[in-house]
């Protein structure tokens, strides 16, 4: 039978579907750590890794198809996963002790060949699929392969560089809120 392709239906699915993983997301990394302002910082990493897949989409001169949905979809749920390790281990170093920015220094250079090596190994298991040529009839991937590639590529020089600087202004709001809360309720006691 054919396919029945009705563009105006599946995009709003596929706009629904990245709604939808990147609440989910959040919600999962406020519980982890016990705050839904931190999980922002990490969260951040998503739009960075869609404008890469976008980015090697158009390099490659290929539009967006249902097939390089799925890759965003996919994405959405993988490039969050550097971020949760490097926030993880900074503030287990500052439950033990560590200041925020020792504990930011010292969780990067610890998280960063870790983060470099699982990123590596995605991108390059995935170039044949995002390079290769499909066989004749076939669907081809090749399109879902060039988005996880190119956003996971984006998506970690995001990680390394400009989660550690949100957390720090998101830690700044939160230590002021903190203060602020303690000094309007010692207002109203006085």
């Amino acid at each position: 039978p054919p396919f029945d392709f009705d563009y105006f239906t599946d995009e709003s699915a596929m706009g629904f579907s990245f709604f939808m993983s990147t609440v989910l997301i959040f919600l999962i990394m406020g519980a982890l750590f016990e705050s839904f302002l931190m999980p922002i910082a990490i969260i951040t990493t998503i739009p960075m890794a869609i404008l890469g897949a976008y980015w090697s989409l158009y390099f490659a001169g290929e539009g967006m198809d249902n097939i390089a949905a799925i890759g965003m979809v996919i994405l959405i749920g993988v490039v969050v996963n550097n971020g949760i390790v490097l926030i993880e281990l900074v503030n287990r170093l500052r439950s033990n002790g560590k200041n925020r920015f020792d504990a930011i220094i010292e969780a990067g250079e610890r998280r960063f060949r870790p983060i470099l090596m699982t990123t590596l190994t995605t991108v390059f298991g995935l170039l044949p699929m995002a390079f290769g040529t499909p066989t004749p009839g076939s669907i081809s991937y090749t399109s879902l392969g060039k988005v996880v590639v190119g956003g996971m590529t984006a998506g970690t020089l995001l990680t390394l560089f400009f989660v550690p600087l949100l957390y720090l202004s998101l830690d700044d709001i939160r230590t002021g809120a903190g203060k602020w809360i303690v000094w309007i309720t010692n207002k109203e006691r006085a």
